[in-house]
């Protein structure tokens, strides 16, 4: 058996970047053969990154992911997920919608920002979306309460005042 490395290089965001696929051939006719059709890398590249008989691989597995090795798949941002969560936790006296629609802003924000590398824009929107209309719940249920009882008190108060007291 016969291995063949073979060099692949490209530009990625203005980098210059390189990896080895490894071939593997029974008989030295046919990667000779291949070998001849592939162009060495161009200069500047330098030598391997590690050296013959080391046992380290060079480059990529043989079974590439789609796009560049190097590109990570997008990551959820945190507070996008913390802004939907806390926007279900509105009953909290509110604190957890405030939380949901400031969580959800800065996530917004900070997914703009990326450049495609977070995502989560959907899980903010719905945590602001979410956080407002709790909010629009939750500020009349307690300011209703609120005004009826100071109103109530201010009545007692004032039936206290209109009746007469006898000094003994």
């Amino acid at each position: 058996m016969l291995d063949l490395r073979i060099p692949i290089s490209y530009n990625y965001r203005g980098e210059r970047n390189r990896f080895y696929l490894t071939a593997t051939f029974a008989d030295r006719e046919t990667r000779e053969s291949v070998s001849a059709h592939i162009p060495s890398l161009p200069p500047g590249y330098g030598p391997p990154l590690a050296p013959p008989g080391t046992g380290f691989s060079y480059g990529y597995p043989a079974t590439l992911p789609l796009g560049f090795p190097d590109q990570a798949l997008p990551k959820t941002n945190g507070l996008a997920v913390a802004s939907l969560v806390c926007s279900f936790f509105f009953w909290l006296f509110g604190i957890g919608a405030v939380l949901g629609i400031v969580f959800g802003f800065v996530s917004r924000s900070q997914i703009k920002h990326s450049a495609g590398v977070q995502r989560g824009k959907g899980m903010a929107l719905a945590g602001i979306i979410i956080g407002f209309a709790s909010l629009l719940l939750i500020l009349p249920a307690i300011a209703i309460p609120t005004f009826l009882g100071v109103r109530a008190a201010d009545l007692r108060a004032r039936a206290a005042e209109s009746i007469p007291v006898k000094h003994l």
